[in-house]
């Protein structure tokens, strides 16, 4: 008690501006010499009780749950390249992860890593598998960031098979919300997938879409799109494009606030043509897709457009087809060039998905000017040439008719998906 009233007394005698000033003061230096050695602000106190070491971020795509070194819960996780690494000390270190309903993930590391010349240490019979290191030049002080990876990449093959049910009945429910139906005009063309015929409509008739998760890994896999990467493949490992497999290149994953774990699963279009109940089965198709858990249930959200085009399952079988079209058509030197794309639809996915191809054309300078731009119709499985700069740029592709050219209007004025 005497104690406090002599710190109040003396505090007394300073006046509250000065007072105020030297606590600005004071603030500001902690910030200076915090900002001098952020290494020192973030470093993490671990068991080896000691502070020399090599700094680290950490690639791990399971956001939630409990990352730890040496059973040591981290409570600052540096993961993209703006969060400043932490420094972990010399040794041999064990980094596991626990996220909820799949098994620990548990992995070793030593400290200083091995470079590129060097092997890394043999483990123990039994032991963990060895971590995944990568180095990274940091753009700050141009000095060596390791980055750590698990040696396994979840995937619904990791989960029990309980659990495996509910994570394909909730994302089942989450591709139920992107069906529609649109209006076959007569004479519009239509199939079902790549190997069915392409029928022509001799009268309106009402056409169906919805999409259907693709895990059945009993079949022979045709992954069709753009390559995904190692984790997105065939492999002897047993891992399968068709398990939700783990986005090798993976983005901040962030939508509402909150950290995903980014996917890719395999889905398939399905089309229901008025009574025809035959030749339903979709070409299989990547489709991104964000999780998360709360509250004990898996969240499903879309994957950022802008990140990939493959975030539209509408949209996803119309970018390997343009893009692969326009590969093997015809190249004219004189004659405009595809110089970018992008992939829209509308909240009626069933309309289709418009391909608008930016053109460029050489110049007599030897400078490429714009040249305007194609418009290609992805509609009811057929894609179609909707203007006269996409007919002469694949000239293979069949004419859209007037009532396309009307729809493509349509989804370009009312955009749901931009990618």
């Amino acid at each position: 008690m005497t104690d406090t009233k002599q710190r109040t007394s003396r505090h007394s005698i300073i006046p509250g501006g000065l007072f105020i000033k030297a606590l600005i003061v004071i603030v500001i230096v902690i910030i200076f010499n915090s900002f001098l050695s952020p290494s020192a602000f973030w470093r993490q106190p671990l068991a080896s009780g000691t502070t020399a070491g090599e700094a680290f971020r950490f690639s791990y795509t399971l956001p939630w749950g409990r990352l730890a070194v040496d059973g040591e819960p981290l409570q600052y996780v540096p993961r993209s390249d703006s969060d400043y690494p932490i420094t972990i000390a010399p040794g041999t270190h064990t980094l596991t992860l626990t996220s909820d309903p799949f098994p620990t993930l548990s992995c070793i590391f030593v400290v200083p890593t091995p470079s590129a010349t060097q092997q890394t240490p043999q483990t123990q019979s039994g032991a963990q598998k060895p971590c995944q290191v990568q180095q990274q030049v940091s753009q700050a002080n141009a000095s060596s960031i390791a980055i750590l990876a698990f040696p396994v990449h979840p995937s619904l093959a990791l989960l029990a098979p309980q659990q495996q049910q509910v994570l394909k009945q909730a994302t089942q429910a989450y591709l139920d919300t992107l069906q529609g139906t649109e209006t076959v005009q007569a004479g519009e063309a239509y199939r079902t997938n790549e190997d069915a015929p392409v029928h022509v409509a001799s009268k309106p008739m009402q056409a169906h879409l919805r999409f259907v998760l693709d895990t059945d890994t009993s079949q022979a896999a045709n992954c069709s799109g753009p390559t995904l990467g190692s984790h997105c493949q065939l492999l002897e490992d047993g891992e399968d494009c068709r398990l939700f497999c783990t986005l090798p290149i993976a983005y901040d994953g962030v939508a509402e606030g909150q950290s995903n774990w980014e996917v890719a699963v395999i889905t398939r279009p399905v089309w229901t043509y008025a009574n025809r109940v035959s030749e339903q089965a979709g070409d299989q198709q990547y489709t991104l897709l964000l999780l998360r858990r709360a509250h004990g249930q898996w969240i499903l959200q879309r994957y950022d457009p802008q990140a990939s085009s493959l975030s539209d399952p509408s949209c996803a079988l119309a970018v390997g087809k343009v893009i692969s079209t326009i590969q093997s058509a015809p190249k004219h030197p004189d004659a405009p060039q595809a110089n970018d794309w992008m992939f829209t639809s509308t909240k009626q996915r069933a309309m289709g998905c418009v391909a608008t191809i930016s053109l460029t054309q050489p110049t007599a300078t030897g400078a490429n000017a714009q040249a305007g731009k194609a418009y290609v119709l992805w509609r009811f499985d057929v894609l179609l040439a909707v203007n006269d700069a996409a007919h002469q740029l694949l000239p293979d592709l069949p004419r859209a008719s007037a009532a396309d050219a009307t729809v493509v209007q349509t989804i370009l004025a009312h955009p749901n998906s931009i990618s």
